[in-house]
C-alpha cells in the first residue's frame, strides 16, 4: 500500500492501523489513526506513541489513558483525558491526580467525586462536582457540605435536598430546591414547607400539590397549581375544586375537564363575581368551542380562551 492509501485507510477506520507493518505506520498515519479512534493507540508500540499521538488519542477517547505508561501520561495528556471523560481519573495514580486534574474531572462528570480520596476533595472540587451533578452531594461528608455546596447542589437538581440533613436544609436551600424542581417538596418535612415554599413548588410543577397535606393546600396554592398544570385538579378534593380553580384548570388544559363533573363545569361557567362578570359569555363561547372540537390542540384551545373578545360590562 502507498502512504496515501495507508492514510486513507486509517482516516476511515482508525483500527486499520493494526494491519499495517512498521514501515507503513508513519507519524502522520499513527496520528490520523488515533484521531479517528483513540483506542487504536493500543496497536502502536512505545516508539510510535509520541506525545502528540498520546494527546490526540485521549482527546478522542479519555479511557485510553489506562493503556499508557506513566511516562506517556504527561500532565497535558492526563488533563485532556479527564476533560474528555471524567471517569478516566480512576486510571490515574494518586500522584497524577493533581488539583487541576481532579477539578477538570468533576467538571466533566460530577459523579467521579466518589472515586477521589478525601485529600483530593478540596472545597473547589466539591463545589464543582455538585454544580455538575447535584446528587453528588450524597458522597460528601457533613464537614464538606458547606452552605455554598448544599445550595449549589439543589440548584443543579432540586431532589438533591433528600441527601441533606435538617440542619443543612436552610430556608434558602429548601426554596432553591423547589424552584429548580417542584416535586422536591415531597422530601421536605411539614415544618420546612413554608407558605412560600409550597406556593413556589406548585408554580414550578403544578402536580407537586399531590404531596401537600389538605391543610397546606390553601386556595392560593390550589389555584397556582392548576394554573401551571390544569391536570393537577385531579389531585384536589371536591372542596378544593372551587369554581375558580376548575375554570383555571380548564383554561390551562382543556383535558382537565375529564377530571371534573358536569356539575362542576356548570358551576365554573356560572362563577361570575363582579370583577369577572364580563367573562361569563366569553367562557361559554370557549367551552362550547372546546366541546365541539375534541381534537383541538391544547395550544389553540388556550389561545381561544385568551382571545375571544369579552362583551361589555353589564
Amino acid at each position: 500500500m502507498t502512504p496515501e492509501e495507508c492514510l486513507d485507510a486509517v482516516e476511515e477506520d482508525g483500527y486499520a492501523v493494526a494491519y499495517l507493518d512498521g514501515a507503513q505506520r508513519t507519524p502522520e498515519v499513527c496520528l490520523a489513526a488515533v484521531r479517528q479512534a483513540g483506542s487504536a493507540v493500543v496497536y502502536l508500540n512505545d516508539a510510535q506513541r509520541t506525545p502528540g499521538v498520546c494527546l490526540a488519542a485521549v482527546q478522542q477517547n479519555g479511557y485510553v489513558v489506562s493503556a499508557m505508561s506513566d511516562a506517556q501520561r504527561t500532565p497535558e495528556v492526563r488533563l485532556a483525558a479527564v476533560q474528555q471523560c471524567g471517569v478516566a481519573v480512576v486510571y490515574l495514580s494518586a500522584a497524577q491526580r493533581t488539583p487541576k486534574v481532579c477539578l477538570a474531572a468533576v467538571q466533566q462528570n460530577g459523579r467521579v467525586l466518589q472515586h477521589l480520596a478525601d485529600a483530593q476533595r478540596t472545597p473547589e472540587v466539591c463545589l464543582a462536582a455538585v454544580r455538575q451533578h447535584g446528587w453528588t452531594v450524597d458522597h460528601l461528608t457533613d464537614v464538606l457540605r458547606t452552605p455554598e455546596v448544599c445550595l449549589a447542589a439543589v440548584q443543579q437538581h432540586g431532589c438533591a435536598v433528600r441527601h441533606l440533613n435538617d440542619a443543612q436544609r436552610t430556608l434558602e436551600v429548601c426554596l432553591a430546591a423547589v424552584q429548580q424542581y417542584g416535586y422536591a417538596v415531597q422530601h421536605l418535612t411539614n415544618a420546612q414547607r413554608t407558605p412560600e415554599i409550597r406556593l413556589t413548588a406548585v408554580q414550578q410543577h403544578g402536580c407537586a400539590v399531590y404531596y401537600l397535606t389538605d391543610a397546606q393546600r390553601t386556595p392560593e396554592v390550589c389555584l397556582a397549581a392548576v394554573q401551571q398544570d390544569g391536570g393537577a385538579v385531579r389531585h384536589l378534593t371536591r372542596a378544593q375544586q372551587t369554581p375558580e380553580v376548575c375554570l383555571a384548570a380548564v383554561q390551562q388544559d382543556k383535558a382537565a375537564m375529564q377530571f371534573l363533573s358536569d356539575a362542576q363545569i356548570d358551576r365554573a361557567l356560572e362563577w361570575t363575581p363582579t370583577r369577572h362578570r364580563h367573562f361569563s359569555e366569553r367562557v361559554r363561547v370557549c367551552i362550547d368551542t372546546l366541546f365541539a372540537c375534541p381534537d383541538l390542540p391544547n395550544e389553540l384551545a388556550v389561545m381561544i380562551v385568551r382571545h375571544v373578545p369579552a362583551p361589555a360590562f353589564c
